[in-house]
């Protein structure tokens, strides 16, 4: 690649950077890259040193199951929280009565026909000594219920019925309110002291937290595990994506990140109907939500570090072993993977005395007071809020969609996983959002029409696709707001985004309850999501592009020239500060090198480039 080439790529890259974006595609050739932002120069360069493969291929598998994991519990009331039949249950002097015959006698009729749930006559059966009196109607406080063991369900389990059936309601809420409050706190965490021990904690308190719930034996023991369930796998779940984010390249990271949420999206919803249907007992409901979770355990054990944060937050010597370790298991040799980081560190420390550059949580704060960040975090903020509206308020409302249905709507949602994957890399994270959002909001005012006009099999048929643009948009915005979000606080900004988003899922509940129902609820729902993905849409068009394309192959020679020209490069670059430690030479202007990426296969034996 002609040096002049170099160059103007590089004030390309520049001007991109000083907005906030990576709107340049990163290629296969090394090239100048005149660089104004510490995080893209950190972020890119590191990745060309680890190249891609089997250590980003096995943190996408992490990310996914985390995923998996964390709808498992969200949705984990289609298993252990199914609705069962019940009705009052006759008193101990009437024990002796068979089930057909207190129903029939004792229980009244509501008036659509069905027998009633919560009340009973007084006095139960009439009797010689009282057939001339008038029997009354009185709710009940005991119920026998249509199912071989009570503990298979909490609603039977605890009795979550009538005058205690909003108990039932509020362990969704809990469940929420784990995410809500606590999730922020591990982005803190994460931001201080590391994405690994971060996520190694969160996923030990969410095994903790799993199987004391499998076990509780009060109503109040179910809640709190269930608060702390919730939020340590919403925790790790976000943690791991930033985790993917922060060592994949611009090339593959906008899919990446749409991957790594497509999967448990897709396919957990319903297979836990599939499920449901079987109704398991209450130790094998707990199974199928246990094992997944003891799998992510051990998974999360074989993490490493973040070369990129810990570079970001002045550990250049753990982040050389970080690289090393996730170079190797690239197949990328370990000795020149060393040489390349550390002229690569004692390059940024040269910039840094010329203050250049800083490696510090401290020279990064200017970012708080830029207009165009503080819009971006609130623009993140209200699409997370939309989505997770959309997309929770229906997956938890629609629980009686039919078997057709579902396997119709897995169908569409992996053709449109598909098509955001194929779209994304050539057309940028802030459009195929947009184009998202603006969907989801043309799809919920159709569904809000159907629903005036009861037209039932429209209304199925176009909530399906509402909740796979919520999946979807959803999926997107992890990528997106990651971006908006430096690195030494990108965990902090991001769980306070997911913190917000589940605000919405709390709020599509509180709109159900004021209604009165799921079906009642669809139209205010279907009006405040159109609503909400129409600002949505509009607030981040003012917004950089994050775009991914890739450029035309160079014709420099090899992969192996180019690499050894940028090890020599990188080395040339460092030797003069090397021989006159003491003297101080004026900066040569803003060109500063930056590594590209560079492919390695799984399948590519260890070399030394």
């Amino acid at each position: 690649m002609p040096l002049e080439e170099m160059i103007r790529s590089a004030k390309d890259d520049a001007e991109a950077q000083e907005t906030g974006a990576a709107t340049h595609p990163v290629s296969s050739a090394p090239s100048l890259v005149l660089v104004s932002d510490t995080r893209m120069f950190i972020q890119e360069n590191v990745y060309a040193i680890l190249g891609h493969g089997n250590f980003q291929r096995r943190l996408l598998f992490t990310g996914m199951l985390s995923v998996i994991v964390l709808l498992l519990h969200a949705f984990a009331n289609f298993l252990i929280g199914r609705d069962v039949d019940h009705w009052c249950r006759p008193p101990d002097d009437l024990s002796h009565v068979s089930r057909e015959a207190w129903r029939n006698v004792a229980i009244p009729i509501e008036a659509d026909g069905s027998l009633s749930q919560c009340t009973v006559y007084h006095p139960a059966l009439p009797t010689p000594d009282n057939a001339g009196e008038l029997r009354t109607v009185i709710p009940c406080y005991h119920w026998d219920y249509d199912t071989q063991d009570i503990s298979d369900s909490i609603v039977s389990r605890w009795d979550l019925v009538c005058s205690k059936r909003w108990l039932y309601k509020f362990t969704m809420i809990a469940n929420m309110l784990g995410a809500t409050l606590l999730v922020p706190a591990a982005g803190f965490v994460s931001d201080r002291i590391g994405r690994q021990l971060a996520i190694m904690g969160s996923v030990l308190c969410l095994l903790a937290s799993s199987v004391a719930c499998s076990v509780a034996q009060t109503f109040l023991m179910f809640l709190v595990t269930r608060f702390f369930v919730s939020a340590a796998s919403c925790s790790v779940q976000v943690l791991m994506f930033i985790l993917i984010y922060e060592v994949t390249g611009n090339q593959n990271r906008a899919t990446y990140g749409v991957l790594d949420t497509a999967l448990g999206t897709t396919l957990v919803p319903p297979a836990l109907h599939v499920l449901s249907i079987q109704e398991p007992h209450w130790v094998m409901a707990h199974l199928v939500l246990l094992l997944p979770t003891f799998m992510l355990v051990f998974w999360c054990f074989l993490l490493d570090e973040s070369p990129t944060w810990l570079l970001s937050t002045g550990r250049p010597r753990a982040a050389e072993a970080a690289a090393v370790a996730a170079a190797t298991s690239n197949g990328v040799c370990t000795h020149k993977t060393r040489d390349a980081f550390r002229a690569l560190v004692a390059h940024m420390q040269k910039r840094d005395a010329g203050s250049q550059y800083a490696m510090t949580v401290g020279g990064s704060d200017t970012f708080l007071h830029e207009a165009l960040f503080r819009w971006g975090v609130m623009s993140v903020l209200l699409s997370w809020f939309s989505v997770n509206l959309a997309y929770y308020g229906l997956v938890l409302q629609n629980t009686d969609t039919g078997h057709i249905w579902r396997t119709i709507h897995m169908v569409v949602q992996a053709l449109l996983y598909a098509s955001v994957c194929w779209y994304i890399s050539d057309h940028g994270q802030r459009e195929t959002l947009s184009i998202l959002l603006a969907f989801l909001c043309a799809s919920a005012i159709v569904h809000a029409a159907a629903s005036a006009t009861m037209a039932a099999s429209v209304c199925s048929a176009v909530a399906l696709v509402v909740e796979s643009l919520a999946s979807a948009a959803l999926s997107v915005n992890y990528g997106y707001t990651a971006e908006v979000f430096p690195t030494t606080v990108r965990s902090i900004g991001l769980t306070i985004s997911y913190a917000f988003g589940r605000m919405g899922v709390i709020t599509a509940s509180v709109i159900v309850v004021l209604w009165g129902g799921p079906n009642e609820a669809d139209m205010p729902l279907d009006v405040v999501v159109a609503a909400l993905a129409l600002l949505s849409a509009v607030s981040i068009q003012w917004l950089p592009e994050i775009i991914a394309r890739k450029r035309e192959k160079s014709c420099c020679g090899s992969e192996k020239e180019r690499k050894e020209a940028i090890l020599a490069s990188l080395s040339s670059a460092v030797k003069p500060a090397k021989r006159v430690r003491n003297t101080r030479r004026r900066s040569s202007g803003s060109v500063t090198l930056s590594l590209s990426k560079t492919h390695t296969t799984a399948a590519r034996p260890t070399n030394c480039l």
